[in-house]
């Protein structure tokens, strides 16, 4: 596994990710459209400075991806990892990665579903703390 820049002939796979009903229901969120999708890629994601996105890399596949993003005053992680990757450790790792190579800035902060144990698993195993509780999910904090 590595983590790599996202080139455009990435943003179809990741499309794909994002849009998988099991991937949408255990992170709780709808998805986007193809070309909502892609807009948002492309000027809220990659075209906005400031922002880390980087593609989790396996023997050349895209395996999902692990961002952070400035909102309301606050440095945000987030990771996501398409339905037939799940169960492998990536996510621990790729968060690990960003947050020791890529992203030296702290606090940082994420949230997660109730319902998604493994994301809270993987906050959890990369030093984030749960300082947090609302009627959809959990917010956590790495100091």
């Amino acid at each position: 596994m590595k983590l790599r820049e996202c080139t455009d002939a990435d943003l179809e796979t990741l499309f794909e990710h994002q849009a998988h009903p099991e991937v949408k229901a255990l992170a709780e969120h709808p998805g986007r459209e193809r070309d909502a999708f892609y807009l948002h890629m492309k000027t809220k994601v990659l075209g906005y400075p400031g922002n880390t996105f980087l593609v989790i890399d396996v023997d050349g596949a895209v395996a999902g991806n692990v961002c952070a993003w400035h909102q309301d005053g606050k440095l945000w992680v987030g990771y996501l990892l398409g339905r037939e990757w799940w169960g492998r450790g990536l996510a621990s790792r790729a968060v690990a990665e960003m947050l020791a190579v890529h992203l030296k800035e702290r606090p940082a902060y994420a949230d997660v579903a109730k319902a998604n144990l493994p994301s809270q698993r993987v906050l959890e195993k990369n030093g984030f703390v749960r300082i947090g509780e609302r009627d959809d999910g959990f917010d956590y904090e790495l100091k």
